[in-house]
């Protein structure tokens, strides 16, 4: 009965983008084992039959140490020394055949493997010995980060994507960031506000991680790409000039309104109005003047009619001539007499 289950899983997965995350324990090495049901062309790595049962730490591999699920881990330890966590004592030995390996366990076998199965995305750990972390043995781990790192990934959380590029500006200094599983990066395109294209060259900023600052000559919306990523960034002051007195008032206009001999109104009642009033828009009534020299006044508001048109010409069309006329009239009143004499 449980097999129809399985199969609705793994389509799930691969057609529908779902998300499976599987702690290995030791029946997954067994005649039980998940891999010998309709899961199986999803899982990345299958079992050899063999438990493993001995002391040993968990460690981030090289790809591990790249990877947004697993990089700065806390306790981790840098490359080449042992991580500071508790150990485990269990493990189920896999032959990985797809996939990425992020930790390995006892004898450097694979312990974490992250894979992406159609449009769905798999977790497999081969020992279900994680929670000796999450009681604190021999100091615990990072029990809580890793699970939540894990999830967020497998439901697609952008921040937790491999591959990546980042841009951020503070001020007219613009900052490309550019994540990635790879040795090497290619270089980013930057793209101006005016249109002009040029190249950044990234350089290496930690373990799968490339980085450079450039500084920009004009405000505004910058764009990187780099294949298929693509990021923007706006450049430019915090506190431009437009944006340092945003109160509304019309004393900035009287100038201008007295020299046209114009008005200022308020869609808005004022504060000192009753609230009835003050929930009502006010809105002036609207006139054309052609040649008033006051454009304002106590609830109207004149606009200068210039009477700014051309005629290109004119033509008239009758819609009757002279003996078309008479041919209508004379059957419309041969009409009227023959209802007449019905």
């Amino acid at each position: 009965m449980q097999l129809p289950y399985y199969d609705n899983i793994a389509r799930y997965v691969e057609d529908e983008g779902g998300a499976l995350l599987v702690a290995a324990g030791d029946d997954y090495a067994g005649n039980l084992s998940l891999f010998r049901t309709p899961l199986s062309p999803v899982l990345p790595a299958p079992p050899t039959g063999r438990v493993i049962v001995e002391p040993f730490k968990a460690k981030l591999s090289k790809d591990g140490r790249k990877h947004p699920v697993t990089r700065d881990l806390a306790g981790a330890g840098v490359k080449g020394s042992d991580p500071t966590w508790g150990r485990w004592f269990r493990q189920v030995e896999v032959s990985p055949e797809n996939g990425r390996i992020l930790m390995e366990g006892a004898g450097d076998r694979p312990l974490l493997l992250l894979d992406r199965r159609g449009e769905g995305r798999v977790a497999l750990l081969t020992s279900d010995h994680a929670w000796l972390w999450a009681r604190g043995f021999e100091g615990g781990g990072p029990h809580s980060d890793l699970l939540r790192r894990l999830s967020h990934w497998l439901m697609k959380e952008p921040d937790l994507e491999e591959e990546r590029l980042l841009a951020s500006a503070r001020g007219l200094k613009l900052t490309v960031e550019r994540r990635s599983m790879e040795e090497t990066v290619e270089p980013v395109t930057l793209s101006a506000p005016g249109g002009e294209t040029s190249e950044l060259k990234l350089e290496p900023a930690g373990a799968g991680i490339w980085r450079t600052s450039v500084d920009v000559k004009i405000p505004g919306l910058y764009k990187v790409q780099s294949g298929d990523l693509a990021a923007v960034a706006h450049a430019g002051f915090d506190d431009p000039i437009e944006m340092s007195e945003v109160t509304a008032t019309e004393e900035k206009l009287e100038p201008l309104i007295d020299a046209t001999r114009g008005g200022a109104f308020w869609t808005r009642s004022t504060a000192a109005q009753s609230a009835a009033q003050a929930a009502e828009v006010n809105v002036p009534r609207i006139s054309m003047l052609a040649n008033a020299k006051v454009l304002a006044g106590s609830g109207w508001l004149g606009l200068k009619d210039r009477e700014a048109f051309v005629t290109r010409g004119v033509k008239l069309t009758p819609m009757f001539t002279g003996l078309s006329a008479l041919a209508a009239l004379l059957f419309l009143i041969a009409m009227a007499w023959w209802r007449e004499g019905l």
